[in-house]
């Protein structure tokens, strides 16, 4: 386990040159944010890697920027169109070995829902064998009105599943379904596999760690022993300079015994 940046955190700015400005300010874990098609190329992802590798930092996961376009890519009653998308998810697989990345995150279906869950299930099932051919896991991720926004969901999922349900929790997004990011991390369990941090108050679901009410002692303790690796994950809007984010990363840090 171990604590580090999203590089989402600086969308739109270039994909690389957020990931080199948090490597550059020591930075030894980090999630990074694809935002384009053209950023899943073997040549770019070794510009990546040669970055990491500069500082000796980690790449924990990928999020694809397809994760909004997938209710119309991969959970459309449309099948062809499920079948011709799956070459961009080889993409981000492959982007994710070859950074030694653990996951990609998917969002998954939007409500009103296409298909009934046991379809839903199935399209997942072959995601997750995808991801299997390149040693990683692809992960179901907690987001409102989408179809992981209540925990009943992941329960359901992973009886469908089993091992192939691999989830991530975000905490900010249980906030935004109303619920407690406890709730889904009973669900969840042992599947789950990667964690989106962030802070609120009752006026404001997405702060920097440190400013809002959240208990982080508490949710370290327990979620100790789990195998995942803490992503701080705000939006731009979320900061003024980056030094207000490293030091959110530092109280994280210190509130924990990663590294």
């Amino acid at each position: 386990m171990a604590v580090g940046i999203s590089t989402a955190c600086f969308y739109p700015m270039l994909t690389e040159n957020a990931l080199t400005l948090l490597t550059q300010a020591g930075m030894k874990t980090v999630e990074i944010f694809v935002n384009a098609a053209q950023e899943t190329t073997p040549q770019f992802t070794q510009k990546l890697r040669s970055i990491c590798d500069q500082t000796g930092t980690a790449v924990s996961s990928i999020h694809p920027f397809s994760s909004g376009l997938e209710p119309f890519m991969l959970f459309s009653k449309y099948l062809r169109r499920f079948e011709d998308s799956l070459p961009l998810y080889h993409s981000y697989c492959r982007m994710a070995a070859e950074l030694n990345a653990k996951l990609i995150v998917i969002h998954g279906d939007r409500r009103p829902f296409h298909m009934e869950e046991q379809e839903y299930f199935e399209r997942y099932a072959r995601l997750a064998e995808i991801g299997r051919e390149y040693g990683i896991w692809v992960a179901q991720e907690n987001v409102v009105n989408c179809c992981g926004d209540t925990p009943e969901f992941f329960t359901r999922m992973t009886s469908a599943l089993g091992d192939d349900a691999r989830f991530v929790l975000d905490i900010k997004q249980s906030v935004r379904c109303k619920k407690t990011p406890y709730d889904f991390l009973k669900a969840m369990g042992n599947h789950l596999c990667h964690i989106h941090l962030s802070d609120h108050t009752l006026e404001n679901t997405c702060l920097l760690p440190g400013r809002g009410v959240f208990d982080f002692s508490r949710f370290f303790r327990e979620t100790e022993g789990l195998n995942c690796d803490y992503i701080l994950e705000v939006y731009r809007e979320d900061f003024k300079t980056v030094q207000d984010l490293l030091s959110a990363y530092e109280f994280l840090k210190n509130t924990t015994s990663c590294s």
